[in-house]
């Protein structure tokens, strides 16, 4: 892991165009939808907090990258990083979870209709997604926290 790979640094790029792209749309997004606002309010607080709590998690991604191309990736700023994306996931479920069920029909008919012709369809995809990323985010905290805590006592042996 001393020299990164292709799909180390196409990945790395990958984050850093979702990173910056994902500043312009929520930059843009108001200006787009700036005739639409008074009516379909919760949809696009939903859609502004969410992308806000996407651009953290592609923060963290964009940090936990540079530790890894660095050749040491088990550090505790990484065990930080994967907390804040756990905390943020759960954030994005709630936030779709609260906009759905306290104004579902204006949710429905604002943004969404056109991907989903099912009443809750969208919502709990997109609560259950963020649930899992959740659990996946602290898997692998605590996987990470267990080989730092491994990692540091081999140092001390040797």
């Amino acid at each position: 892991m001393n020299t990164p790979s292709f799909v180390h640094r196409a990945s790395r790029l990958a984050v850093h165009l979702l990173f910056y792209g994902g500043l312009a749309v929520l930059i843009a997004l108001p200006f787009l939808f700036y005739t639409k606002l008074p009516r379909y309010w919760p949809p696009f607080a939903a859609l502004m907090l969410s992308g806000c709590c996407a651009e953290v998690i592609l923060f963290n991604f964009m940090r936990m990258y540079k530790t890894l191309l660095s050749g040491n990736p088990f550090v505790d700023t990484n065990v930080r990083c994967l907390r804040h994306i756990a905390v943020v996931c759960v954030a994005i479920g709630v936030i779709f979870a609260v906009c759905f069920l306290g104004w579902p029909e204006v949710c429905q008919t604002a943004f969404f209709r056109i991907v989903t012709k099912y009443r809750f369809t969208l919502p709990g995809a997109v609560i259950g997604i963020f649930t899992i990323g959740c659990l996946f985010a602290l898997t692998l905290k605590d996987i990470f926290k267990a080989a730092i805590a491994y990692k540091t006592e081999n140092d001390w042996t040797v």
